[in-house]
């Protein structure tokens, strides 16, 4: 019996037309693929994330559930079940070109990251607008990536050159690596963490804290006595602060 509604329930959605709910003139994002052609460390599952359009869920690779709930729904909003269906369910993803654009821009620049500076992103679409559906396919070309050939540490303060050094073996870039932002940024935070560990970055806040409020006090000094910065740099700090009254006779 429970096999017997199972099945009812499955034959009941798969009946309801995927465009039932896809306005005339527009077309349902139907799939969406990824193809990465040339021979490259990179993973087209790498790069899904960066797509600003997707199409409706699938369960198990293939069964869009949640469209097909959607799509029992009537067109009357104000019933309850047809609200409560659309609840349950997700809305058709009508096909939208600013964002497949938006995508292929985004899919570039994540490549130009990875250190695929020469990267090409191109875009096909298969319309077939008596079926009200759509696909689009992003063809990757990554090109060749850029390396790193040698790394330097520009630091002028020899304390806090040696406090960066002192664990070097703990780096995570080294020559011959892609030249990955991503990885860049890794780099960088780990010694941002090793100096915030070892107190210097909270010693440059105060400094840096106690800076801004001595600028801060002289503008409100200069302000009030309408100097100059040159005059201000020559004149007495006590020149306002005593005043002689001559006394009644």
């Amino acid at each position: 019996m429970l096999i017997f509604m199972v099945l009812s329930v499955t034959a009941l959605l798969w009946s309801c037309s995927t465009t039932r709910h896809v306005p005339d003139g527009s077309m349902l994002l139907d799939d969406v693929r990824i193809v990465v052609d040339d021979t490259t460390d990179v993973e087209s599952a790498d790069l899904t994330n960066y797509l600003r359009q997707t199409p409706n869920h699938k369960v198990l690779g293939f069964a869009k559930l949640q469209l097909a709930t959607y799509n029992l729904s009537g067109r009357d909003s104000s019933k309850w079940y047809n609200r409560w269906l659309r609840r349950l369910g997700q809305a058709p993803v009508i096909y939208d070109a600013d964002l497949t654009d938006a995508s292929r821009r985004q899919l570039r620049q994540a490549l130009v990251n990875m250190g695929y500076m020469g990267a090409d992103v191109e875009v096909d679409t298969i319309a077939r607008p008596d079926k009200k559906k759509i696909s689009v396919n992003y063809r990757v070309h990554p090109g060749q990536a850029h390396r790193i050939t040698s790394i330097a540490y520009d630091i002028p303060d020899t304390t806090v050159a040696r406090l960066v050094l002192r664990d070097s073996v703990m780096f995570t870039l080294s020559p011959g690596d892609h030249l990955d932002r991503n990885a860049l940024e890794e780099e960088r935070t780990l010694i941002t963490a090793r100096l915030r560990n070892a107190g210097v970055l909270r010693i440059f806040k105060r400094i840096h804290q106690l800076h801004s409020r001595y600028r801060r006090k002289l503008s409100r000094r200069r302000a009030h006595h309408g100097d100059t910065p040159t005059q201000a740099s020559f004149r007495h700090p006590n020149r306002h602060r005593h005043r002689h009254h001559a006394l009644p006779l």
